[in-house]
């Protein structure tokens, strides 16, 4: 059997039950064998005072040392008897012997002094012993001095350890017996619980095992609601996003496949046809423009791949500063002067006051550089691209609205997905691959900021993206008497 986690589990939860159950078991059973002594010495201590004056009288009022007033003492011994299991001597402290007893093999024999010292004036209690030889077997007693007018005498009333040693065989038994039947229950339980606890481990370790094979199409049904259910909708989430980034990996491919066959295919086209005659001399000019232009247009998808592979990578090392980006979108707006001319766009809001952020110059005016560029692929003839700055909770904001066709709200979502095109795109924008957007997202998630699309069809697309504000740097104070020139 492989040495699985449910093993484990399962051995370790049965050794700490074998072990509870035995621990418990043992100081039960201590206890009830302490409290049965316990009985047995107050029992004992009980008859011994209760027969203490019956044989002072007898003693003092009789002579033992004649037959008449031994038999007398006798009689007074014997009701003991009454008592099941318990019997008595009377030992006279003259010699250590005893003179009266309920067993006839306790006449006679002498009470050791070392013991006789150790007895009390209220009695002692003696646990399983023969005191030193006075009984033939072990035997729980209590001895009591009695003191008569005529001397000094002790009484032993005392069992025999029989019943004690039954009282453990019949614990044990008992105890045996329990645990047998309770360990066997719980065994069985635990086993249950076990299989039942783990089953949803083993569909986690099945489903992670399809998911590591690709197959994301089955997901875990676990409803508990504990730790195990977290878990399973954990996976679940997990396979969902593996399952989608499966997706866009297939449409990345297949987009990259398509985007790179079909200038390659042109530039092969034509070159062939330069090289076996089928393009006149006159026209190679013509048709090598075409092959240059398709060779720059691989080139810049290319190098939009890997920026945007560098951006989500984390390979890029900003370099962060304060500047205006007021004045950096001004100074970006002013490289497509030549398109928003053509156009006949109205540019509004950059008159705005100074805005200042901290990030990475270069990156941001990359930021700034797709949107316009994409603002103006999309603007209607006429019409205009406006720019607003507003600052919010410590960050600033930049749109860039342009008028136009507008987004429906099924392509809002896909816009900035790579290699992605509206139906209006492909008819406008030629030269794109449809890689801009996708450079803006990773670069402002680079900044840990965000950006909002908000469009209506057949009036605007805004987009909208919040990058972290810094204060305006203070003014050097004018030193006295300095003025300025003109």
């Amino acid at each position: 059997m492989k040495n699985r986690f449910v093993t484990k589990y399962y051995s370790l939860c049965v050794a700490v039950i074998l072990s509870s159950v035995i621990c418990i078991g043992t100081l039960i059973s201590i206890a009830v064998l302490n409290v049965y002594k316990n009985e047995i010495k107050s029992s004992l201590s009980e008859s011994a005072h209760a027969f203490s004056p019956i044989i002072k009288d007898c003693i003092e009022q009789n002579d033992i040392e004649t037959e008449d007033g031994a038999k007398k003492l006798s009689d007074a011994v014997s009701v003991i008897d009454i008592i099941p299991d318990y019997n008595i001597a009377v030992v006279s402290l003259q010699n250590g012997t005893t003179i009266s007893a309920t067993e006839d093999e306790q006449y006679g024999k002498t009470l050791d002094n070392t013991v006789i010292k150790n007895i009390p004036s209220d009695g002692f209690f003696s646990s399983e012993t023969t005191l030193e030889g006075f009984f033939n077997e072990k035997m729980f007693s209590f001895s009591l001095p009695v003191n008569t007018a005529k001397g000094e005498y002790y009484i032993i009333i005392y069992t025999k350890v029989e019943s004690y040693n039954n009282l453990v065989v019949r614990i044990v038994q008992v105890f045996a017996t329990v645990f047998v039947i309770s360990v066997a229950i719980t065994l069985t339980v635990l086993y249950l619980v076990t299989r039942d606890m783990m089953r949803p481990v083993s569909l986690m370790v099945k489903a992670a095992e399809r998911f590591g094979k690709g197959d994301f199409s089955e997901k875990l049904e676990i409803g508990d609601s504990d730790e195990f259910g977290e878990l399973a909708a954990a996976m679940n989430n997990m396979a969902h996003s593996l399952a989608g980034l499966e997706s866009s990996r297939k449409s990345f491919i297949a987009n990259v496949s398509h985007e790179l066959k079909t200038p390659m295919t042109t530039i092969g086209g034509f070159v062939d046809g330069i090289l076996d005659g089928t393009i006149p001399p006159e026209m190679h000019k013509q048709y090598l423009t075409i092959v240059s232009e398709e060779v720059n247009r691989l080139s810049r998808m290319v190098r939009s791949m890997l920026n945007i592979s560098k951006y989500e990578s984390g390979e890029i090392e900003m370099k962060k500063e304060r500047f205006d980006i007021t004045a950096l979108t001004v100074k970006t707006v002013f490289l497509f002067e030549k398109r928003i001319n053509d156009h006949h766009v109205d540019v509004l809001g950059l008159d705005s006051e100074p805005h200042y952020i901290i990030a990475d110059m270069d990156l941001v005016q990359q930021i700034i550089y797709n949107l316009i560029e994409n603002a103006i692929k999309f603007v209607d003839i006429g019409g205009y691209i406006a720019f607003s700055f507003t600052e919010d909770k410590g960050k600033t904001y930049v749109a860039v609205r342009n008028s136009g066709g507008g987004l429906t709200e099924e392509e809002i979502p896909k816009v900035f997905e790579r290699f992605y095109k509206t139906d209006e795109s492909h008819g406008k924008d030629k030269t794109g691959v449809g890689l801009g957007l996708a450079i803006v997202r990773s670069i402002i998630n680079l900044h840990d900021g965000h950006i909002i699309v908000k469009s209506k069809p057949g009036e605007y697309t805004e987009f909208s993206f919040g990058l972290e504000s810094a204060k305006e740097p203070r003014r050097k104070p004018r030193r006295k008497g300095a003025y300025d020139g003109e």
